[in-house]
Protein backbone atom coordinates (compact mmCIF):
# COMPACT_ATOMS: atom_id res chain seq x y z
CA UNK A 1 0.00 0.00 0.00
CA UNK A 2 2.67 2.32 0.70
CA UNK A 3 4.64 1.85 -2.69
CA UNK A 4 1.59 2.72 -4.04
CA UNK A 5 0.88 5.88 -2.60
CA UNK A 6 5.21 6.72 -2.93
CA UNK A 7 4.24 6.36 -6.84
CA UNK A 8 1.36 8.26 -6.75
CA UNK A 9 2.58 11.25 -4.67
CA UNK A 10 4.01 13.16 -7.45
CA UNK A 11 0.93 13.42 -9.48
CA UNK A 12 -1.18 14.02 -6.44
CA UNK A 13 1.42 16.82 -5.38
CA UNK A 14 1.35 18.63 -9.19
CA UNK A 15 -2.83 18.05 -8.70
CA UNK A 16 -3.17 19.58 -5.47
CA UNK A 17 -0.88 22.62 -6.78
CA UNK A 18 -2.61 23.06 -9.67
CA UNK A 19 -6.18 23.21 -7.31
CA UNK A 20 -5.10 25.59 -5.70
CA UNK A 21 -3.56 28.58 -8.36
CA UNK A 22 -5.91 31.08 -8.79
CA UNK A 23 -7.14 32.04 -12.15
CA UNK A 24 -5.72 34.57 -14.76
CA UNK A 25 -6.82 37.51 -13.72
CA UNK A 26 -9.06 39.88 -16.23
CA UNK A 27 -6.78 43.21 -16.98
CA UNK A 28 -8.70 46.25 -16.30
CA UNK A 29 -8.09 49.03 -18.11
CA UNK A 30 -9.59 51.75 -20.26
CA UNK A 31 -10.91 50.99 -23.60
CA UNK A 32 -12.95 53.09 -26.52
CA UNK A 33 -15.46 52.36 -29.12
CA UNK A 34 -15.00 54.61 -31.96
CA UNK A 35 -17.97 53.44 -34.13
CA UNK A 36 -19.53 56.10 -36.63
CA UNK A 37 -21.99 58.38 -34.12
CA UNK A 38 -20.69 56.46 -31.06
CA UNK A 39 -17.79 57.90 -29.02
CA UNK A 40 -17.43 56.18 -25.81
CA UNK A 41 -14.49 55.29 -23.70
CA UNK A 42 -15.07 52.15 -21.01
CA UNK A 43 -13.03 51.51 -17.46
CA UNK A 44 -13.80 47.76 -16.59
CA UNK A 45 -12.21 44.28 -17.76
CA UNK A 46 -10.84 44.67 -21.33
CA UNK A 47 -12.06 42.68 -24.01
CA UNK A 48 -9.89 40.71 -26.37
CA UNK A 49 -9.48 41.95 -29.42
CA UNK A 50 -11.83 42.45 -31.77
CA UNK A 51 -14.56 41.67 -29.60
CA UNK A 52 -17.31 44.23 -28.11
CA UNK A 53 -16.81 44.85 -24.52
CA UNK A 54 -19.44 42.69 -22.14
CA UNK A 55 -21.33 45.24 -20.45
CA UNK A 56 -21.68 43.60 -17.09
CA UNK A 57 -17.47 43.73 -17.17
CA UNK A 58 -18.02 47.60 -17.42
CA UNK A 59 -17.45 49.27 -14.34
CA UNK A 60 -17.28 53.24 -15.68
CA UNK A 61 -18.48 55.13 -18.97
CA UNK A 62 -17.57 57.91 -20.85
CA UNK A 63 -19.78 59.21 -23.17
CA UNK A 64 -20.48 62.16 -25.34
CA UNK A 65 -24.30 63.34 -24.43
CA UNK A 66 -26.67 63.48 -27.47
CA UNK A 67 -27.06 66.85 -28.89
CA UNK A 68 -26.06 68.79 -26.00
CA UNK A 69 -22.14 70.05 -25.55
CA UNK A 70 -21.95 67.58 -22.45
CA UNK A 71 -19.78 64.29 -21.42
CA UNK A 72 -22.23 61.88 -19.32
CA UNK A 73 -20.41 59.69 -16.96
CA UNK A 74 -22.31 56.76 -15.66
CA UNK A 75 -20.87 54.37 -12.96
CA UNK A 76 -22.38 50.46 -13.10
CA UNK A 77 -21.67 49.87 -9.06
CA UNK A 78 -22.10 52.18 -6.25
CA UNK A 79 -22.52 51.31 -2.70
CA UNK A 80 -25.10 50.87 -0.04
CA UNK A 81 -24.53 54.53 0.91
CA UNK A 82 -26.20 55.41 -1.87
CA UNK A 83 -29.91 55.02 -2.66
CA UNK A 84 -31.35 54.92 -6.45
CA UNK A 85 -33.90 57.15 -7.76
CA UNK A 86 -32.12 60.53 -5.70
CA UNK A 87 -30.52 63.21 -6.85
CA UNK A 88 -27.01 63.53 -5.35
CA UNK A 89 -24.23 65.96 -5.79
CA UNK A 90 -20.80 64.46 -8.30
CA UNK A 91 -17.52 65.33 -8.09
CA UNK A 92 -14.45 64.34 -10.15
CA UNK A 93 -11.26 64.93 -9.26
CA UNK A 94 -7.79 64.93 -10.54
CA UNK A 95 -5.20 66.15 -8.30
CA UNK A 96 -6.49 69.29 -7.07
CA UNK A 97 -8.35 69.75 -10.23
CA UNK A 98 -12.45 69.81 -9.56
CA UNK A 99 -15.79 69.54 -11.13
CA UNK A 100 -18.98 69.15 -9.75
CA UNK A 101 -22.61 68.54 -11.51
CA UNK A 102 -26.06 67.28 -10.30
CA UNK A 103 -26.68 63.49 -10.96
CA UNK A 104 -28.94 60.58 -10.33
CA UNK A 105 -28.87 57.55 -8.89
CA UNK A 106 -30.38 54.50 -10.67
CA UNK A 107 -32.01 51.09 -9.95
CA UNK A 108 -29.17 48.48 -10.50
CA UNK A 109 -31.05 45.27 -10.10
CA UNK A 110 -28.50 43.12 -10.56
CA UNK A 111 -25.30 44.33 -8.15
CA UNK A 112 -27.75 44.91 -5.22
CA UNK A 113 -26.99 49.02 -5.50
CA UNK A 114 -27.96 51.77 -7.18
CA UNK A 115 -26.07 52.81 -10.35
CA UNK A 116 -25.42 56.84 -10.52
CA UNK A 117 -25.19 58.73 -13.38
CA UNK A 118 -24.83 62.96 -14.41
CA UNK A 119 -24.24 65.02 -17.15
CA UNK A 120 -20.74 67.00 -16.92
CA UNK A 121 -20.03 70.24 -19.23
CA UNK A 122 -17.60 69.60 -22.05
CA UNK A 123 -15.81 72.28 -20.72
CA UNK A 124 -15.16 71.39 -17.34
CA UNK A 125 -12.02 71.42 -15.68
CA UNK A 126 -11.20 67.76 -15.06
CA UNK A 127 -11.71 66.04 -17.75
CA UNK A 128 -8.36 68.41 -19.64
CA UNK A 129 -6.74 66.93 -16.34
CA UNK A 130 -7.93 63.33 -16.65
CA UNK A 131 -4.89 63.37 -19.99
CA UNK A 132 -2.04 62.59 -17.14
CA UNK A 133 -1.63 59.60 -15.85
CA UNK A 134 -3.04 59.96 -12.22
CA UNK A 135 -6.11 59.08 -10.59
CA UNK A 136 -9.68 60.05 -11.37
CA UNK A 137 -11.99 60.44 -8.04
CA UNK A 138 -15.53 60.16 -7.78
CA UNK A 139 -17.44 61.30 -5.34
CA UNK A 140 -21.46 61.39 -4.67
CA UNK A 141 -23.13 61.22 -1.65
CA UNK A 142 -21.21 59.31 1.21
CA UNK A 143 -19.98 57.30 -1.84
CA UNK A 144 -16.27 57.55 -3.05
CA UNK A 145 -14.24 55.79 -5.99
CA UNK A 146 -10.80 56.42 -7.32
CA UNK A 147 -10.29 54.72 -11.30
CA UNK A 148 -6.46 54.86 -12.82
CA UNK A 149 -6.13 57.18 -15.50
CA UNK A 150 -2.89 55.09 -16.82
CA UNK A 151 -3.30 54.58 -20.60
CA UNK A 152 -6.58 56.94 -20.84
CA UNK A 153 -4.42 60.26 -22.36
CA UNK A 154 -4.82 59.89 -26.27
CA UNK A 155 -8.11 58.44 -25.61
CA UNK A 156 -9.79 61.05 -24.00
CA UNK A 157 -8.55 63.84 -26.40
CA UNK A 158 -10.25 61.98 -28.97
CA UNK A 159 -13.32 61.96 -27.09
CA UNK A 160 -13.18 65.63 -26.11
CA UNK A 161 -12.28 66.54 -30.12
CA UNK A 162 -15.27 64.12 -31.10
CA UNK A 163 -17.74 65.41 -28.49
CA UNK A 164 -17.17 69.12 -29.73
CA UNK A 165 -18.27 67.86 -33.20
Amino acid sequence: MFRRVARLAPALALLLTCSFVPPALAKEGWFGADRPGVRALFYGEMPPAGEPPNPETIQLLLRCADKRKAIVLFVAETSAKLKPGKRVRVVLSVGRVRSATMGRTKANQLAGVASLRANFSLRARVFAAMTEPRALRISAGGWQSTTPLKGLGGRMKRLLAGCRK
